[in-house]
């Protein structure tokens, strides 16, 4: 076997290793027959997801429990991170690539797109592996980074500390997030270069409001595309608990028909072998938050999001300012000003999660920013079969 080293992190409300990828390029994929023929499959294509197959076969992609490999068999923790050193010139300090992997079936879902949750654990990671070129600052630093699945930048500042030795990741501190047991130092992630992520703006039909089998969506780009409906037009109360929406065949259903039509009207063509664009259903929140949302990861499998995903709630938090969508509709009070920057509140089952998003002049999302925290959970080499 093999022997690829890694790192395994929480990241958010989400879990996965992180690998150099100078050290899965060590790794011939030819070894491996389930890795070669797809290897194989995507070159004929023009393509080349070596590496990125690699950590899909050492996460254990092709189990529905991802009993053989080092993932957790959900969405959420069947992911990993792709990570190397910038060019000298480059303003970044590190190119990311993020790769989720499938579940039932060996393979790498590539029109996922970028991870929010795990974006934080790029930062330490990149810092524990002496990859941040402009050197370490107390009592944080700033981590730049660009991302190879949607060309977004990113700045992620990392709580530090002096030790003998030199600076290294804090981890531990005071900040808490909802859906994760304790707390951790927090850490703080900005992102921009994300409207727009289909070459088609916020607004990739040109419109705030579509209909599709006579139901209300608005489609919305920003950090990643998604579907957006009320709940009271879809049967839903929008307080359902995780298990109820997983138990609730029908409504799946009725949720990937949602999402397939409204696929078709951003121009993504057929995406029923695909997890983009994603879906949520809104309502109104109670208390103080502004918005309430169910994201179902996966309506295919009947798997609802026990939280949120950062990349779900930035897109989220941007319709919210964005004039005639549903999710503005929802807002009961004025949100953001032009040149700002404005907090978003959105209220999901397991908690609430923050977004402050920026707006230029005319009033558009053009920033986006949150705070998670990360805990290192191991450090080791994962071992690749080659059989």
């Amino acid at each position: 076997m093999a022997r690829v080293p890694f790192m395994l992190f929480r990241s958010g409300t989400s879990k996965g290793p992180l690998f150099l990828r100078s050290d899965l390029e060590r790794v011939p994929a030819s070894f491996n027959a389930l890795v070669r023929t797809q290897v194989e499959d995507a070159a004929d294509g023009g393509l080349d997801h070596r590496s990125e197959l690699i950590a899909a076969r050492l996460v254990g992609s092709g189990h529905v429990y991802g009993v053989d490999g080092i993932g957790g068999g959900r969405s959420s923790t069947n992911k990993s991170v792709i990570v190397e050193s910038a060019n000298e010139d480059a303003e970044e300090d590190v190119l990311i690539k993020f790769v989720q992997s499938e579940i039932e079936s060996f393979g790498v879902d590539t029109t996922h797109g970028d991870c929010g949750n795990m974006l934080p654990s790029v930062g330490a990671f990149a810092i524990e592996k002496g990859l941040v070129r402009k050197g370490l600052t107390c009592p944080s630093t700033t981590v730049k980074l660009r991302s190879l699945n949607t060309g977004t930048r990113y700045e992620i500042e990392v709580q530090t500390e002096n030790e003998a030795g030199g600076i290294r990741v804090r981890y531990s501190g005071n900040q808490a997030i909802s859906g994760v047991p304790g707390s951790c130092a927090p850490v703080s992630v900005r992102a921009r270069g994300m409207a727009g992520t289909l070459g088609r703006g916020i607004l990739p039909t040109g419109n705030a409001v579509d209909e599709v089998g006579g139901i209300e969506v608005s489609c919305i780009d920003f950090s990643r595309p998604m579907v957006l409906c009320k709940a009271s037009d879809v049967g839903m109360t929008g307080e359902e608990t995780k298990e109820e929406c997983d138990a609730d065949v029908e409504l799946n259903e009725r949720m990937e028909n949602l999402r397939r039509g409204a696929a078709r009207l951003m121009g993504m063509g057929d995406v029923s072998a695909e997890t983009s664009p994603k879906i949520a259903v809104l309502s109104s929140a109670r208390g103080d938050d502004d918005i309430s949302v169910r994201y179902f990861t996966d309506p295919r499998h009947r798997d609802l999001h026990y939280s949120l995903a950062m990349t779900a709630a930035q897109c989220i938090a941007a319709a919210c300012l964005t004039e005639g969508s549903l999710a503005q509709s929802l807002v009961s009070r004025p949100l953001g000003e032009p040149e700002s920057t404005t907090d978003v509140s959105i209220r999901h089952p397991s908690g609430t999660a923050e977004i402050s998003i920026g707006l230029d002049a005319d009033f558009n999302a053009i920033s986006a920013g949150y705070v998670r925290t990360v805990r290192p959970i191991a450090q080791g080499v994962a071992f690749y079969p080659l059989q």
